[in-house]
């Protein structure tokens, strides 16, 4: 998932803060400040978000936003409460998110996948997307597989290449459903998304040898992940399959 923490862009480059530094008085100042303290504490950083979102003003009129970085902020403190372990509050700010979202852009009942095209910027967009990944790893880790498939089919349906989370995160939800042919499906359909940029070499050995391959994924608890690597180990070494993995 893209971090969009740093309203100066991604490519910023920004010292961390001291620990005895104070935020301003700014309300702008008080956000580039939470978005600083997530380099360093998660807590602080989670503190001063909430401390930003109190401070604003009601909106002028009913659709407005009450400052220019509330979806931002609401975006990052979601994210920083899931990162730290705490996926119900991250559900109910993400939840909130959503439902600004809907006002702002007229949104019906069921949320779309993006934003209209005609009416958003490309910030808002990419927040909106990724708050619908972040629901679905939220209600994942909170014990809610069917809430987080609502999202994660919505993700993964509407584009030809989602995000690799959105397509483990999908078939997680299947699995944990007991849809588990779904959840095979899902998973096999998303291994070259998974695979990222890796590219897969396949020896050719005869004209008579069908040519395959095998993907190993260690999926559970049960057991560690050296039995996965002694099984890849031992088909590198007997059964002709090269490359890395």
């Amino acid at each position: 998932m893209s971090s969009l923490v740093n309203s100066t862009g991604p490519s910023s480059s920004v010292e961390a803060l001291p620990a005895s530094s104070e935020p301003k008085s700014n309300s702008t100042e008080l956000f580039e400040f939470a978005c600083l303290l997530r380099r360093t504490s998660l807590e602080r950083s989670i503190k001063t978000f909430r401390l930003f979102l109190d401070g604003l003003p009601p909106p002028a009129k009913d659709g407005d936003l009450r400052h220019p970085k509330e979806p931002h902020a609401l975006y990052n403190l979601s994210s920083c409460l899931l990162e730290s372990g705490s996926p119900s509050p991250c559900i109910s700010t993400s939840l909130s998110l959503l439902r600004l979202f809907t006002t702002l852009y007229a949104l019906g009942p069921t949320p779309p996948a993006t934003l209209p095209p005609s009416k958003s910027n490309d910030t808002h967009n990419a927040i909106y997307t990724s708050t619908l990944s972040l629901l679905g790893s939220a209600y994942l880790k909170a014990g809610s597989p069917s809430s987080a498939l609502r999202y994660t089919q919505l993700l993964t349906s509407s584009s030809p290449k989602p995000s690799r989370t959105d397509s483990w995160n999908h078939a997680n939800a299947l699995r944990n459903l007991g849809m588990h042919e779904d959840a095979a499906q899902a998973f096999l359909e998303a291994v070259p998304r998974l695979a990222g940029e890796v590219q897969l070499s396949l020896p050719v050995q005869t004209a008579e040898v069908a040519v395959g391959a095998v993907c190993l994924v260690k999926w559970g608890k049960k057991y560690g992940p050296e039995y996965v690597n002694r099984l890849a180990r031992a088909l590198r070494r007997h059964g002709g399959f090269g490359g890395g993995g």
